[in-house]
């Protein structure tokens, strides 16, 4: 739909388990807008998009570039530490050597550590905050939004795993939208200019996997219980304005 930002989609269309349906045209998500097109942003003007909530810290927009917005948008800045481990890879790949790079993160240790990066966004308290952020933010949005980070993927995969559970989507089919990141991702200028390693060494960094949700949803099940104790006890979201975004977003 975009043609300098990846992974840009929209979160509604899933039916719940109770028979409504999530609302379209609400709530976006995608990797970052730092190319995003003039083209990109008269789309996003008409679409309504005025509020962007961004997973990303000053080294994702260092390398990213800021975001390119429609004029009179909202920005949230939330900024989490990316699970892909984005600057740890960029410096690696440019100035390790291949042995470096092997013991780094060959033998499943690049998996490992993205399995560890997915339950950290639900179990570290400073994530836990961040999300609640995002909550806040959509909850009290008065135009669509977008959620997003750098690839969209990881961080913003969470948030949008959250809010489709939290609106009473099956957990099989939050894991297939989560998965569909796969089909828009972009690789890292950082991964595709290395010259010194097999690509496939790095894929758990740039794609995402079931078990990467599923250790999410676990860990949010071990943790607090399931979906509604983790938004009302995690992130502090109380039942009325709960029930606020529900008749926001379904019919």
């Amino acid at each position: 739909m975009l043609e300098g930002v990846v992974n840009f989609r929209d979160v509604g269309g899933y039916r719940t388990t109770d028979g409504a349906t999530v609302r379209t045209g609400w709530i976006y998500r995608a990797a970052h807008f730092g190319g995003a097109t003039d083209a990109d942003l008269a789309m996003l003007a008409e679409l309504g998009v005025r509020l962007f909530v961004d997973f990303r810290g000053p080294g994702d927009i260092e390398a990213d570039g800021h975001n390119r917005m429609p004029p009179g948008s909202r920005l949230v800045s939330i900024p989490m530490f990316d699970p892909a481990g984005a600057n740890d890879i960029r410096t690696m790949l440019s100035e390790g050597t291949a042995a470096e790079i092997e013991a780094a993160f060959g033998g499943g240790r690049a998996h490992e550590a993205m399995l560890r990066g997915a339950i950290a966004l639900v179990t570290q308290p400073d994530r836990v905050a961040g999300y609640s952020l995002m909550m806040r933010a959509l909850i009290d949005a008065e135009t669509p939004a977008v959620i997003h980070c750098s690839a969209g993927k990881d961080r913003t995969g969470w948030g949008a795993t959250l809010l489709l559970l939290l609106l009473g989507v099956n957990e099989a089919t939050v894991i297939e939208h989560y998965l569909e990141s796969n089909q828009h991702r972009a690789l890292r200028p950082a991964v595709t200019t290395a010259p010194k390693v097999d690509i496939e060494l790095l894929r758990p960094f740039f794609e995402v996997r079931s078990q990467y949700a599923r250790g999410a949803l676990d860990a949010m099940h071990a943790t607090y219980g399931g979906i509604e104790q983790y938004v009302r006890d995690g992130l502090g979201i109380d039942d009325v304005d709960v029930a606020r975004f529900r008749a926001r977003m379904l019919g």
